[in-house]
């Protein structure tokens, strides 16, 4: 395979694609350009965690810090509610007002 897709896949990659195979005809409103697929990706690049580690239910400073981070985004740029939020992440919507009030990085 000389050209396209002569890289190999990161297994960050690879995790992602079949993501977005899996969740592609219930949450296609995630993949737009600029959505909250892509805004999560870049908040994990940034405080070097998975999309899993973003989702998880782990509380370590690192992580919460990265979901504040992601939910103030969502609600700036996107104009997303708390529960659209709050369903991306799999928590509840009155976490994702807890995180949105936090003053992280400001």
């Amino acid at each position: 395979m000389d050209g396209y897709m002569s890289e190999k896949l990161t297994p960050e990659e690879i995790r992602t694609l079949k993501y977005i195979a899996n969740n592609y005809k219930t949450e296609t409103n995630f993949f737009i350009k600029g959505g909250m697929l892509d805004i999560a990706f870049q908040v994990c690049k940034k405080h070097e965690l998975t999309l899993e580690n973003l989702k998880s239910k782990e509380r370590t400073r690192d992580h919460v810090i990265a979901r504040i981070e992601f939910t103030k985004r969502c609600i700036k740029e996107l104009n997303k509610s708390f529960n659209a939020i709050g369903r991306f992440l799999n928590k509840d919507h009155t976490t994702v007002l807890y995180y949105k009030n936090k003053k992280y990085g400001e």
